[in-house]
């Protein structure tokens, strides 16, 4: 962090002041107490967004609610719409081979959490004329990435090798 990543990082306001570091320990001053969000996984949302911008698409959004009044809803990272066709898109930074438990003891990945979701709000959201991605920064299991394959879900994570057309090898 004290190289090109924290002069990075100072740069575009996440830092207050370049990284320091006194014996063992490493010291970074965030702009703001927000910034840690970025730190956290916002990088690739930020990322995510600057490409949709550049596609130009006829419209999108990120961070869109979506579903029927409080408690009935999800969030999603982004949502694009280009002629008459929707892209739902979830990012995850986090180890999405993680387990979690639910209220009634289900174990879960967060993987499949959020291939769940992408499948269900996806296919209600748009029925034919969608299409689904999970964008992650970290590999999913294999059972995980058939699970996406399943569902129709377009994955791309640090695994997955794709051709010019963006098709998977």
């Amino acid at each position: 962090l004290q190289g090109k990543l924290g002069a990075a990082l100072f740069s575009s306001g996440v830092l207050r002041e370049h990284p320091s570091s006194d014996e063992q320990k490493l010291t970074l001053m965030l702009s703001s107490p927000d910034e840690i969000d970025y730190l956290m996984g916002g990088w690739l949302e930020a990322h995510l967004a600057s490409l949709i911008e550049a596609a130009k698409p006829d419209d999108w959004a990120c961070g869109v609610e979506i579903g029927i009044g409080a408690g009935n809803s999800n969030e999603s990272d982004a949502l694009v719409t280009c002629g008459n066709r929707t892209l739902l898109i979830e990012v995850k930074t986090a180890n999405l081979g993680r387990f979690t438990e639910d209220s009634s003891g289900e174990k879960s990945t967060k993987a499949q959490d959020a291939l769940y979701k992408l499948d269900s709000i996806g296919h209600e959201l748009a029925r034919n004329f969608n299409e689904n991605w999970l964008v992650s920064a970290r590999p999913l299991s294999d059972a995980d990435v058939e699970r996406a394959k399943d569902k129709s879900i377009v994955l791309f994570d640090p695994t997955t090798t794709r051709t010019a057309d963006g098709q998977a090898k």
